[in-house]
Order: C-alpha cells, then sequence, then structure tokens
C-alpha cells in the first residue's frame, strides 16, 4: 500500500502550524493542505515555499467553525456569508446547498481567489481537498472541475470510503451510504487515490495498526489534524505518529505525497 499522509488545516492556527511542521521534519507527514485567511496561514505558506520536496494542497473552504471569511470582497459571494461578513457554519451550509440556496457560480469564483492567492506566493499547488470535506458534495466537485484546466489542478481526495467503526456510528453517516455515488463523480473528474480514511473517533488509537493490516499495492491518503493545544488534535497527532512508524517498519507498505499520484 502507498500511503500519502496529509494533514488538513495547514495554518488554522500557529500551533497547528508548529505541530505539522515537526511531523514533517520528523518524517511523519509526506502532505499539508493549505486553509488561508487565518492566523498561521502565512507561517504555513512560508514552510511550503522553502520544502517543495513535499506536496502542499489547498484546503479550500466555504464554511466557518469560527471566524472564516472569504478571500474576495462579501458583497460578491453574498450566498455563502452571514451579516457579519463570515462564512456561514457547516450546517448552514449544507442547509443552503441542498435547498438551492448557495450560489455555484461564487463557488467558482471563490475556489479562483483561493487559488490566485496561493499561487501568487509561488506555491504549486498539488490538489484540492476542503475543509469540512464540502468538495465530496457533487454540486461542488462538478462546479470545481470547471476550473481544473483554467487552474492546472487535476487532482483531488476522493471522498472516505473506509470506515472502521462500529456499524451503527456507520449507518447514521449519509456519506457512508452515499460514498459510492460522491467518489464516482470526483473519480470522473479528477486524479485521486483509491481509498481515503479519516479517523471520525479521536480517543481510537488502534486504527493505524488495523489500516496497516491492508495488504495490497493501491494508494490511500490518510488525512490528520496535527495540533497542541486541542486534545482531539494532541490524540491525532499520537496517531499519525504511529501510523507512520509502523509504515516504516513493513514491507508492504511505503509513503507517498500527491505529486506521485
Amino acid at each position: 500500500m502507498k500511503f500519502i499522509l496529509n494533514a488538513d488545516d495547514f495554518g488554522i492556527s500557529n500551533d497547528t502550524v508548529e505541530k505539522t511542521i515537526s511531523l514533517f521534519e520528523e518524517g511523519h507527514l509526506t502532505s499539508a493542505t493549505i486553509i488561508l485567511s487565518m492566523p498561521g496561514t502565512q507561517k504555513a505558506i512560508n514552510y511550503a515555499l522553502k520544502n517543495p520536496n513535499f506536496s502542499f494542497g489547498l484546503h479550500l473552504n466555504f464554511h466557518a467553525d469560527t471566524f472564516e471569511k472569504p478571500i474576495l470582497d462579501k458583497k460578491l459571494v453574498p450566498s455563502l456569508i452571514n451579516q457579519e461578513g463570515f462564512f456561514n457554519t457547516g450546517k448552514v451550509f449544507r442547509n443552503n446547498l441542498f435547498t438551492g440556496k448557495i450560489n455555484l457560480g461564487e463557488i467558482k469564483k471563490e475556489a479562483l481567489a483561493q487559488v490566485s492567492y496561493l499561487k501568487d506566493f509561488g506555491i504549486n499547488i498539488s490538489h484540492f481537498d476542503s475543509h469540512g470535506h464540502l468538495h465530496k458534495y457533487p454540486q461542488i466537485s462538478n462546479k470545481l472541475s470547471e476550473i481544473r484546466n483554467e487552474v492546472d489542478i487535476k487532482k483531488m481526495r476522493i471522498v472516505q470510503n473506509i470506515y472502521l467503526d462500529k456499524f451503527i456510528r456507520k449507518v447514521i453517516r449519509p456519506s457512508f451510504w452515499l460514498q459510492s455515488y460522491y467518489g464516482n463523480v470526483i473519480k470522473n473528474k479528477f486524479k485521486t487515490t483509491k481509498y481515503f480514511f479519516n479517523n471520525l473517533n479521536y480517543e481510537d488509537f488502534s486504527w493505524p495498526e488495523k489500516i496497516c493490516s491492508m495488504r495490497n499495492s493501491d494508494t490511500i491518503e490518510i488525512g490528520t489534524h496535527p495540533g497542541i493545544n486541542e486534545r482531539w488534535r494532541v490524540n491525532e497527532s499520537v496517531n499519525i505518529i504511529k501510523l507512520s512508524n509502523l509504515i516504516n517498519a513493513s514491507e508492504f507498505h511505503s509513503k507517498i505525497n500527491w505529486k506521485k499520484i
């Protein structure tokens, strides 16, 4: 199995950037995706510019956990923001998307602006993924495919298609049921890995061994969210180190980045 070990949220805070950089330097990451307009964004960009041997993608963002905001002027993306000019929450975004209240043209314009922002710094963007995995929805992935050739970004994270948690937890997740449909839409438009896994139980420290029990020559991306100040990010950091060491010790596995896809 060929593993891409990707840190999401690169730039979301200074502590996540510091931890992500340390994991790169220790050999536990091969890739990261940069999120814009956040406190650690510039530091993440600076590191990416100095370390082109890794792959750095764009962590597209269209919703807010805290105070995330668009690159474009708020007047240009009114269906994506609240009255204060910040992105809507993920729940509001999804509700608006599925009820037709999102102007998909604004998604395209904001995505282009985010790409341009990174490229203007000289970042060679390897691939797309997104905050909250919003790119998995066909409305979004199809709209992003319209700019694929224009921005020369032809790789995208696949929808999660490996679940290790209990059945009762799987069945309440819409993506569990729709993974094939969502994934096929992405695969028809972009190059991607065969598998994607993102741990959803932050108290589970057994999943690295389970993932490493897979024995084939396919590609898999592991999404992780390193950090120092939040317990769930600390736990993810522990697990990605554990996985990295298991890969190093295995004759069946190797590490790659998005440049190899």
